[in-house]
């Protein structure tokens, strides 16, 4: 139900995260086990959703830290939501010390799932009872101004970046929020795989990176776009890096540009119009391609 009928957004809703409906997918593997949900919010982190029927049980936490590990490498942060229709006192423990423990980039929820009638209609009712204590400790870093000077540039940075692409309407970015990373992810319509915009104190890169926990499913989808590559590059204008590592899980398709100083203030609207403008065209070339790949591999399944 979740998936259907505004399930997804109203669970977004109850936890406080816009989750990007369109890239969400089910039953997603990890090893011999699958995810429920795994979809990502509108800054393209990773949310995985469990969703068990009856109340909490020790089977459903293990699947979780499963999930966690096999699924959320290619995304600085990761959301994990779990929907059952009761939540245990031992399962509440448990999702508090882990917010406890862990770092603020990994946040786990308990949400419980009520049912009321209205009419002849039975209608859910979501309740969150578990929640991150980092997102204090974010607000806190916030409040106190607790950046180094290159967290704050980057945070400066991309604040700009976003009012740019609003400007230009480039929607995939629209109701992001910045960073203080040296990148920034959004949705591209296929989970777990991302825009990625990235600025260094040497390059700009713009790139679609294929980030399944699957290194045979970022490979297929890879090989399935890159076998249009001669009309994707006619398309996008210039040749595009198209790299397939046998080192690494993830691939990425991408165009770069050297410069001199990303730190340099008076040339961020320089950097800026450049992301801007090759992101419009990578989106435009690439985005059919990759809705194409996505359900040759669906009919594989």
């Amino acid at each position: 139900w979740l998936v259907q009928g505004g399930g997804l957004e109203a669970l977004g809703a109850a936890v406080g995260i816009a989750i990007d409906v369109e890239s969400a997918s089910q039953q997603e593997s990890v090893g011999r086990f699958a995810a429920d949900i795994v979809t990502t919010d509108i800054d393209g982190n990773i949310v995985i959703i469990e969703n068990q029927r009856d109340q909490t049980n020790h089977d459903h936490l293990g699947k979780i830290l499963t999930y966690a590990g096999g699924l959320t490498a290619s995304t600085p942060e990761c959301h994990l939501i779990w929907v059952s229709e009761k939540v245990r006192d031992e399962h509440r423990a448990a999702i508090d010390w882990l917010n406890s423990r862990t770092d603020e980039n990994t946040n786990f929820f308990a949400v419980e799932i009520h049912l009321f009638r209205i009419e002849d209609k039975l209608m859910p009712s979501l309740e969150l009872v578990c929640q991150p204590n980092n997102w204090s400790r974010v607000g806190k870093k916030f409040a106190a101004s607790e950046f180094s000077s290159s967290e704050q540039n980057l945070l400066n940075y991309w604040s700009r970046l976003l009012e740019t692409f609003t400007n230009r309407g480039i929607k995939a970015y629209q109701n992001k929020n910045t960073s203080s990373d040296n990148w920034l992810d959004a949705g591209a319509g296929v989970s777990l795989c991302p825009w990625r915009l990235t600025r260094s104190s040497k390059k700009l890169r713009v790139a679609l990176v294929l980030g399944t926990a699957d290194r045979d499913t970022n490979e297929f989808l890879f090989s399935h776009i890159q076998d249009s590559q001669m009309q994707i590059e006619n398309s996008f204008g210039e040749s595009l890096n198209w790299q397939s590592s046998s080192k690494q899980k993830s691939r990425q398709i991408y165009v770069e540009k050297s410069i001199e100083d990303g730190l340099d203030i008076e040339r961020w609207d320089e950097f800026i119009d450049w992301m801007a403008v090759h992101f419009e065209k990578l989106e435009k070339s690439l985005k059919p391609h990759l809705a194409d790949a996505k359900k040759a591999l669906d009919e594989q399944m």
